[in-house]
């Protein structure tokens, strides 16, 4: 009786040994892949460059240009040199810069995507602010001055 345990459990390790690797080598070929803008990507945009500022996450530093958009007038997109890894980031528009709080008067743009475009409100333009928060830390990552806007 023991003969046939062993027997049986063998052939089960020699499958599991054939089985897992495949199921391991399939998972990561079905992931998803996450949007990224590369660097070339940023190149061939079609806007002009506004400004740059440099987010610090959790001691990583990533770098965000805005641009407006020439196909769409008024519109600017966010390019991240690096992935914007925080949770649950918006983009609001404000004409006042705060440096720690998101300021009262500040008006909710969306969604943080690096592809998104978004289309600030127009009065105000010269002196106002694109604001990326994160609602999930409760903090502000960084403020874009609009005064370039052309």
């Amino acid at each position: 009786m023991i003969q046939r345990l062993r027997t049986s459990h063998r052939n089960m390790f020699l499958v599991l040994a054939v089985l897992l690797p495949g199921l391991l080598v399939g998972g990561l070929l079905s992931r998803h892949k996450s949007p990224v803008v590369e660097a070339d990507a940023r190149k061939s945009l079609n806007g002009n460059f506004l400004t740059e500022q440099t987010i610090d996450l959790d001691g990583r530093k990533v770098t965000v240009d805005l641009y407006t958009d020439k196909s769409e007038a008024g519109s600017v997109r966010f390019v991240p040199q690096d992935p914007l890894v925080a949770p649950d980031v918006v983009v609001y528009w404000s004409e006042v810069n705060s440096p720690s709080t998101l300021p009262s008067d500040a008006r909710l743009l969306g969604s943080f995507s690096p592809i998104a475009k978004y289309r600030p409100p127009s009065q105000g333009q010269a002196g106002a602010y694109l604001i990326l928060y994160s609602v999930a830390r409760q903090q502000m990552l960084g403020s874009f001055s609009l005064a370039r806007w052309q």
